[in-house]
């Protein structure tokens, strides 16, 4: 009888270990998403961030060229329009 309750008593010690490595091993796991969710986040961040920076720049330089060159700007434009209505007209 002593011998079975100490086998129970060794078997609940060591549920009671799995169980304990189990919830460490969670606790990492969440730890580590936490950190890659953030990681995602900061470089999402960036990614727009560069992205807004790229978009006004390019948005300055038409803006700079259409007014230091209008009427090369309106023929783009004029032909951009004829090319456009030309292959719409053929389908």
């Amino acid at each position: 009888m002593a011998e079975q309750a100490h086998t129970t008593h060794r078997a609940t010690e060591r549920a009671h270990e799995a169980i304990d490595s189990a919830d460490q091993l969670a606790t990492r796991l969440e730890e580590r998403f936490h950190q890659l969710a953030d990681e995602l986040r900061e470089q999402t961040r960036q990614s727009v961030e560069s992205a807004q920076q790229r978009s006004r720049q390019a948005s300055n330089t038409a803006n700079q060229y259409l007014h230091e060159h209008p009427y090369t700007t309106l023929g783009i434009a004029f032909l951009a329009g004829i090319v456009v209505s030309s292959l719409l007209r053929h389908k």
